[in-house]
């Protein structure tokens, strides 16, 4: 049995980043084979943060924190008969750190159940049971192990893929997308004969390559991890209204759209907490999404035009036909019958032209509609452009992003 230990100091996008649990535990593991049953075991690299313990010399050691820092640990198994002992060892390890989640790539659907099945197989405590998918909320440091989650960075990130314009989310084709560079060039199928010939010649440059591949896949699950946190932040709300411009004036917007240019539209220039991993711009139905780093710009078109305003209590109106018009039977009262009718749903309206903003939940009032069914209403832009409740705001734009 090898081991090998080593701070990770650089990480391409992220020099130690920020938005990563301290207490969680990323890891990846190494096999001859896909089927637990006909494989083995023969290496798991895990990176974890270390606190107030000497860190192995490295030259950048200025660059660490001075109370801890991020540690990448090997194990690699030279015979296959020492799997049990790869097992307990790694048991060893995690029973003796407090963490809360362990963190890895498709992991869900393969390093977990095959790790599993081995502890079973050997009939070893399996320090993976219990751990539940989700996002922990922890209130203090005390980690039981019933409050431990599995992170599957791979289901975290795919419902972004559309943002990374990849037909591929392999760990690989993702670490391209985030520009993280990698000098292994073997896939972990390729790796199984290298494993093999180097048992049987011991050559220590074969050897090398192993470690490489499992620390490279191991150290990149860090920025990868940043980086499903990062699209987390920003589609869940964590982000700061930095600007707001809307055109208010009609003659503007008209004169605009005239022009033949861009139709004007409410831009919001959002300050996001935590770098994104790669720039991107996305265009749903109603708005266009630009983002890049720490910053990103909303854009929802301006709408001018007629549309209704519908009212909800239709059996209080008359429709009257020729003006094409809901009035209340109050007023309506004076209205030559032959000129009115009663109103239905579909006909109590009252039409108006102006220039609006779509809404996709019903945030502000009064609502406009194309028709009356239409999931999406509209609101008048002096409504957006009166707005001074900043969490109005936020919830306005969180519904565009989440559309997305």
């Amino acid at each position: 049995m090898k081991l090998r230990k080593s701070c990770i100091f650089k990480n391409t996008m992220f020099h130690i980043p920020e938005n990563l649990s301290k207490t969680s535990v990323f890891f990846d593991i190494e096999t001859t084979g896909l089927s637990w049953r006909t494989s083995h075991l023969y290496m798991i690299g895990c990176a974890f943060y270390e606190t107030e313990k000497p860190c192995p010399a490295s030259d950048d050691s200025h660059d660490q924190e001075s109370d801890g820092r991020w540690v990448l640990q090997q194990w690699f198994l030279e015979k296959p008969g020492e799997e049990k002992e790869l097992l307990e060892m790694f048991s060893s390890f995690l029973h003796a750190r407090e963490w809360d989640a362990l963190v890895h790539y498709n992991g869900t659907t393969f390093d977990i159940p095959y790790l599993q099945n081995k502890y079973q197989f050997y009939g070893i405590s399996d320090p993976l049971s219990g751990i539940q998918t989700g996002t922990l909320k922890k209130a203090d440091n005390a980690f039981p192990d019933s409050f431990r989650m599995s992170r599957d960075l791979y289901q975290e990130i795919r419902p972004y893929k559309k943002l990374l314009g990849t037909t591929s989310l392999k760990q690989r084709d993702l670490e391209v997308c985030f520009g993280l560079p990698r000098d292994d060039c073997f896939s972990g199928g390729d790796l199984i004969d290298v494993y093999q010939n180097y048992l049987r010649t011991g050559d220590e440059t074969l050897l090398d390559c192993l470690w490489l591949h499992n620390y490279e896949d191991v150290q990149n699950l860090l920025p990868i991890c940043a980086g499903a946190n990062a699209y987390r932040e920003l589609f869940g709300g964590k982000f700061q209204i930095a600007d707001i411009a809307l055109p208010d004036r009609a003659d503007t917007i008209s004169a605009t759209m005239d022009s033949g240019n861009a139709a004007p539209a409410l831009t919001v220039a959002l300050a996001l907490p935590c770098p994104l991993p790669a720039p991107f711009c996305v265009e749903g139905d109603y708005c266009t999404l630009r983002a890049e780093k720490n910053s990103a710009v909303l854009s929802i078109p301006v709408y001018e035009g007629e549309l209704r305003h519908y009212f909800k209590d239709y059996k209080n109106y008359y429709y009257l036909p020729d003006e094409d018009m809901a009035i209340h039977k109050s007023v309506g009262a004076f209205v030559d019958p032959a000129h009115r009718k009663k109103a239905t749903a579909d006909t109590c309206y009252q039409r108006s032209a102006g220039n609006y903003l779509p809404q996709m939940q019903e945030r502000f009032s009064p609502l406009f509609k194309i028709n009356r069914k239409d999931k999406i209403s509209w609101v008048q832009t002096s409504v957006i452009s009166g707005n001074t409740d900043d969490a109005v705001m936020k919830t306005y734009l969180l519904d565009f992003l989440r559309a997305i």
